[in-house]
């Protein structure tokens, strides 16, 4: 899981956020495909990545988080695949 990903809202003093259950947000996706980002607000990937955190933006692009990096931003949708 990463770091975004397994954030529970809380602070450096002890005090919890939310829930545990709440520190992923909606299902995990695979990198179908490796992506080069094009523009300052894309992320890039390379196949099989995990993505977490991912939210519909618009037609076809979504945001999400890149696990093994933790860089958060735009992916095409048609990029990524989810989880089973």
């Amino acid at each position: 899981m990463c770091a975004e990903c397994d954030d529970d809202g809380g602070d450096d003093d002890g005090n919890d956020g939310d829930d545990d259950d709440d520190a992923l947000q909606g299902p995990l996706y695979r990198a179908l495909y490796d992506y080069d980002a094009q523009d300052d607000d894309e992320v890039s990937f390379l196949e099989n990545d995990i993505i977490c955190n991912v939210q519909p933006v618009d037609d076809g692009w979504v945001l999400g988080v890149v696990q093994k990096n933790n860089l958060k931003g735009m992916i095409p949708s048609n990029y990524i695949g989810e989880m089973e």
